[in-house]
């Protein structure tokens, strides 16, 4: 990771995001935002690796900030870290672009790894957020997910599984014996497909087209 910017209203919970992102990444150069306003220009003027925002802002405008950032900059890694463990905030959240979504009351080791695992390809999620999610999602709108499922191909729908399992780019590569460039763009097409912007949402999905078990995603 090149660079971070954290944005958070609160200033003992901005230094204690900045530490936890030291932590996971040494060399990472970080920037804070207490509002809107500054993130706003903090986002126009520079392309960030990764982005800590807290979705709970008082006017409401969390969301608002996750489309905004997807939107100029789509290969940043967002990630919610908020109280919030609703599924309102938590599907608004991944809906407006979010790759992760972290609740602040987990454990500094768990927070660090989880924040770690992007690099390989692993969607920061609090424990038991993605088997929420999976069992949300697949008892409803079958009918919806069915449809979809018939825009895949044999090779996306394999590629969807391993999405869905966790397993970064390069591992699926190696397993299907294809190059890393072959497989960004099977991902790519998916989401395309799918019409969905993050692992946590792939993995709703393949949940949802009956590829894999709830039961068995961690």
């Amino acid at each position: 990771m090149k660079n971070g910017l954290i944005i958070e209203e609160e200033a003992k919970n901005r230094n204690k995001l900045k530490n936890l992102l030291l932590q996971a990444y040494p060399e990472i150069i970080t920037n804070e935002c207490a509002d809107y306003v500054g993130a706003y220009d903090a986002i126009k003027k520079t392309k960030y690796s990764i982005v800590l925002v807290d979705i709970g802002f008082q006017n409401g405008i969390g969301k608002d900030l996750i489309a905004l950032i997807r939107k100029s900059s789509p290969d940043t890694y967002i990630i919610v870290c908020t109280t919030f463990d609703d599924d309102y905030h938590l599907l608004s959240a991944l809906h407006a672009g979010a790759y992760g979504y972290l609740l602040k009351d987990i454990s500094e080791d768990i927070f660090i790894r989880k924040l770690r695992g992007i690099i390989n390809g692993d969607p920061p999620l609090s424990p038991g957020i993605t088997r929420r999610l999976l069992r949300h999602y697949s008892s409803n709108d079958m009918q919806k997910s069915d449809k979809k499922n018939q825009h895949l191909s044999p090779r996306e729908s394999e590629v969807l599984i391993y999405l869905a399992k966790g397993l970064s780019r390069k591992e699926i590569a190696n397993l299907l014996n294809l190059t890393d460039s072959t497989i960004a763009g099977y991902i790519r097409d998916i989401y395309r497909s799918l019409d969905i912007s993050c692992r946590a949402e792939a993995a709703i999905q393949a949940c949802r087209m009956g590829l894999i078990n709830p039961d068995k995603v961690h």
